[in-house]
């Protein structure tokens, strides 16, 4: 799996979370962040933060899988337009989608 580089923050997400204290929802954004980061797991003691964070952590996973999914596809569609494969100027092969992007450090 490549590095995530970033995560939605849905506005109904936005709704119950501006219900928050300011410590809650700064601890709230750190979960997704380091989430999104690392895959690491947070455990709130309030359970109603824990209730929260389950609800939007399985929507951040299927949002993950679904981009994933979305990314091989466009790749294998590149790929069965443009070739399997394609040699850069400094002899780096890459696949189709690779060479009609600049995915930097992924």
């Amino acid at each position: 799996m490549k590095k995530q580089k970033g995560f939605m923050i849905y506005l109904d997400w936005w709704e119950a979370m501006s219900l928050l204290t300011g410590d809650e929802l700064h601890s709230f954004l750190q979960a997704m962040v380091d989430f999104t980061r690392s895959g690491a797991e947070t455990k709130f003691e309030d359970r109603l933060l824990q209730g929260h964070w389950a609800l939007i952590q399985s929507r951040m996973i299927r949002d993950r899988e679904r981009y994933e999914k979305t990314c091989k596809m466009r790749q294998a569609a590149a790929n069965k337009r443009w070739g399997k494969a394609a040699v850069l100027p400094d002899d780096r092969s890459k696949s189709g989608i690779d060479v009609l992007c600049d995915w930097g450090e992924v």
